[in-house]
């Protein structure tokens, strides 16, 4: 049942070990600032428990199948004056066109450029992003850069405040998270490598592993699943190193200025990866996936060679909630 008197905005985002949490976490991120003003509804495939309670507190869910009878039935859903955020990379102009000819205004959550977009709107909000880049329509508005940041509360209230400071190199606690697409458990291997080392104290891992996957049954090593986002922040400011992807995490992290070492293990990652260290918001170690570059993380932490994050205040608005919700007061 619609609310009276608001606007409706269907969010539609997935989640699963394939493509990962991060689509599905960013547009909660939007679902929580928009909820207060708009009747949204959150439109996903086969949710996970988490993702339900998620959810719980902040908009109605409609869930879909996993197969390809959910465009369909999505698009059904839509009528006239409706709003669509879409946040997923399945989706083409056709589909856009689609629910752009059902009357309704079709906002699209897109960092990458990959393909030619018929969205009404884009929010892209990687640091670097260039209109240029876009392949877009005359009519589509852009909204590009970290000032669009798509973070969930508790990030967004840790944005004006500093990272607690490291109080000794040589006892350092790391938090490392890889999320739900770390089919290759890269999380697991970081851990066991830094186990070795004498100047971690504590490492928590944030995923879906069990402590079978160890090595060692270290109790260095902390393992924890299904963080709310308050306890994703505390896990930020409670340690001296993250250790992550460049994924939307990679951004909360920033939000808390705490020291990141990054890099990437998916195709998907790369440019953000490039952006976050040619800005300075990380220390860049590559690809994941090669081992070597495991190591470096190691001899990064033991050298001492990191610093805060000073770019939360400077490139993410305090006023971050005003700046989205007026994209979507003015459509």
């Amino acid at each position: 049942m619609a609310i009276a008197g608001k606007r409706k905005i269907y969010l539609r985002a997935d989640a699963d070990s394939k493509i990962g949490y991060g689509h599905f976490m960013r547009t909660l991120a939007l679902a929580e600032v928009l909820s207060t003003d708009f009747d949204c509804i959150f439109v996903t495939q086969s949710p996970s428990a988490f993702q339900k309670e998620c959810l719980t507190d902040v908009c109605k869910l409609i869930e879909l199948p996993p197969d390809v009878t959910r465009f369909t039935l999505f698009s059904e859903m839509v009528e006239n004056g409706d709003i669509v955020v879409l946040d997923n990379y399945f989706y083409d102009s056709e589909y856009e066109n689609l629910l752009r000819s059902k009357g309704a205004v079709v906002v699209l959550i897109d960092n990458l450029h990959a393909r030619h977009s018929n969205a009404d709107v884009i929010i892209g909000f990687s640091i670097g992003l260039k209109a240029e880049s876009y392949s877009i329509e005359p009519y589509t508005k852009l909204y590009l850069g970290p000032s669009y940041s798509l973070l969930r509360e508790p990030f967004i209230c840790q944005i004006a405040k500093k990272h607690p400071p490291i109080k000794d190199k040589k006892n350092i606690k790391v938090v490392i998270s890889f999320g739900g697409a770390d089919r290759k458990r890269i999380a697991v291997s970081i851990a066991d490598i830094l186990d070795n080392s004498p100047n971690v104290s504590e490492i928590t891992v944030i995923g879906n592993y069990s402590r079978g996957e160890l090595s060692n049954n270290s109790s260095k090593i902390k393992l924890k699943t299904n963080l709310t986002a308050n306890e994703m922040r505390d896990a930020f400011i409670s340690n001296d190193v993250a250790i992550l992807p460049a994924s939307t995490t990679t951004l909360e992290a920033i939000a808390c200025s705490i020291p990141i070492i990054g890099g990437y293990f998916m195709d998907n990652q790369i440019y953000n990866y490039h952006q976050y260290v040619d800005s300075g918001a990380i220390i860049g170690c590559g690809s994941f996936n090669k081992r070597t570059n495991l190591l470096k993380v190691k001899e990064i932490i033991e050298n001492g060679t990191f610093g805060y994050s000073h770019l939360s205040q400077s490139i993410i608005p305090v006023n971050l909630k005003k700046n989205l919700l007026s994209i979507f007061e003015a459509l």
